[in-house]
């Protein structure tokens, strides 16, 4: 999902977990990310520990732990 700001992260995240549940009828039990700004809010992982989701960071300059983000 594109982000036209990085405040729009929040919404697009609700979005997914939304999406992810109606259409495969899973859930999402971790989240990686690379430890952005957009991703650090606390309105942000309020919801995913409001979901139980947990919360993975990766290292900064080391992209192999992206795996297929990069």
């Amino acid at each position: 999902m594109l982000l036209r700001q990085k405040s729009s992260a929040t919404i697009a995240l609700k979005d997914i977990l939304a999406m992810v549940q109606t259409q495969y009828s899973r859930t999402i039990k971790e989240w990686m990310s690379d430890a952005g700004g957009e991703y650090k809010s606390d309105t942000f992982l309020s919801i995913l520990k409001a979901k139980g989701i947990k919360i993975l960071q990766s290292i900064p300059f080391v992209p192999q732990q992206n795996g297929r983000a990069e």
